[in-house]
């Protein structure tokens, strides 16, 4: 998803080429996605030239630490944009983010770093969305909700105006959050409701 949004993006507008993918899977070291090679695992980092980085790993806890890692070495982490996206012009992106396709980020949002910004998404107006989130394809978020760093909104879930969602939360899909979420918890359902705090 990251490298198609990059591709359109550099058709487009000639954002900066892929050099190569890096997998932790050594069977598909060597070989080709749409012309691109997979050239090996973090290892293989520091032997590449490049002028930035996307990690791409779907899970918040683990794309926060692999980018935080040593193998990282502070590199600098680049935003992608797919072209496809909307975001007005005085919405504030961190390093790291990845904005899909069909996504809508409305004026005076601010989305922290490493987060994913997902297929269709809609982030009304005068939103924070916290470092390492992620707000999954075809969620809703109404003005003025604030999402805690390395938050789960799932699939087709809506959150209402105003409302918090605490630090480490997870939304499920399609369920609608009426009230503020605690840290950590889990919730479910039409409204919202805590099934049980994350282990």
């Amino acid at each position: 998803m990251a490298a198609d949004a990059l591709l359109q993006a550099s058709a487009a507008s000639g954002a900066p080429r892929i050099v190569g993918f890096l997998d932790a899977d050594p069977e598909l070291h060597g070989q080709f996605w749409h012309g691109i090679p997979i050239i090996g695992g973090m290892e293989a980092l520091g032997s590449i030239g490049h002028d930035a980085v996307v990690v791409a790993i779907g899970d918040n806890a683990t794309r926060r630490r692999v980018a935080l890692s040593s193998d990282m070495h502070d590199r600098p982490l680049f935003v992608v944009r797919h072209p496809a996206s909307v975001v007005a012009p005085d919405v504030v992106i961190g390093t790291g983010t990845m904005i899909s396709a069909t996504a809508t980020i409305v004026c005076g949002t601010r989305v922290g770093r490493g987060c994913i910004v997902n297929t269709g998404c809609v982030i009304d107006h005068d939103c924070a969305i916290g470092d390492w989130a992620h707000v999954a394809p075809r969620a809703v978020l109404g003005g003025h909700v604030t999402i805690g760093a390395g938050v789960l909104v799932g699939i087709g879930a809506t959150v209402l105006p105003g409302r918090r969602v605490g630090d480490g939360a997870i939304v499920g899909a399609g369920a609608v959050v009426t009230a503020d979420v605690p840290p950590n918890a889990v919730v479910v359902g039409v409204p919202a409701r805590v099934r049980h705090p994350r282990s």
